[in-house]
C-alpha cells in the first residue's frame, strides 16, 4: 500500500497540469525601442486614470518583469489567453515575484501591423468594460507592463495588484 501511493504522488507529480519550466521573469525589455513603447504606454494609462481622479499606478520592476515574460510566452508559443498551454494564470505567474498582494488583474492585447500599438492597445483597453475596469480600479496600486515583439505582431501584458498595506 505504500509503495502504491508513493508512485500515485509520483505519478500525480510527473501529470503536474504545468512546470515552472515554462516561464521565467523577463527583467530586460526585449529592445530600447520596445521599453520606450512600454514606459509611454504605462504613462498613457496613468494619464487616463488622472483624467478619472484616480491616483497614478507605480511601476513595479517585478510586474514587468512578470508582464514582459508572458507577452514574450505568447509570442513564442503562439497563442493569446490569460492561461497558457501548460495552464500557468496570473497567480501562478505573480508567485515568481514572492510579492504580496491582496488584489491582482491583467490586461492582455495582441497587434498585427499597426503603426502606433500603443496608443491601440490603450484605446482597446478602454473600450472594453473589463479592461477599462481593471484601469479604473481604484483598489489597484502597482502595475507592471510587458511587451514583446515577433515581426510584425506585438503582444501586450499589463498586471495590476493591489498591495497591501
Amino acid at each position: 500500500m505504500i509503495y502504491l501511493l508513493f508512485w500515485l504522488s509520483l505519478f500525480l507529480s510527473a501529470c503536474s497540469v504545468h512546470s515552472s519550466e515554462d516561464f521565467n521573469l523577463q527583467k530586460q525589455a526585449q529592445s530600447s525601442s520596445v521599453k520606450q513603447m512600454e514606459e509611454n504606454l504605462f504613462e498613457k494609462i496613468n494619464q487616463i486614470r488622472k483624467k478619472y481622479k484616480l491616483k497614478p499606478l507605480q511601476e513595479k520592476p517585478e510586474l514587468s518583469a512578470t508582464a514582459r515574460a508572458y507577452s514574450k510566452l505568447m509570442s513564442e508559443k503562439d497563442f493569446f489567453e490569460h492561461k497558457s498551454p501548460s495552464g500557468l494564470n496570473l497567480a501562478d505567474r505573480l508567485e515568481k515575484t514572492d510579492l504580496d498582494y491582496i488584489l491582482a488583474g491583467e490586461n492582455l492585447f495582441m497587434s498585427f501591423n499597426l503603426a502606433e500599438p500603443t496608443a491601440k492597445a490603450a484605446d482597446e483597453w478602454m473600450n472594453s468594460p473589463r479592461h477599462k475596469k481593471n484601469i479604473l480600479n481604484s483598489r489597484f496600486t502597482h502595475a507592471g507592463l510587458g511587451i514583446w515583439q515577433k515581426q510584425d505582431k506585438y503582444y501586450f501584458t499589463q498586471v495590476f495588484i493591489q498591495a497591501p498595506n
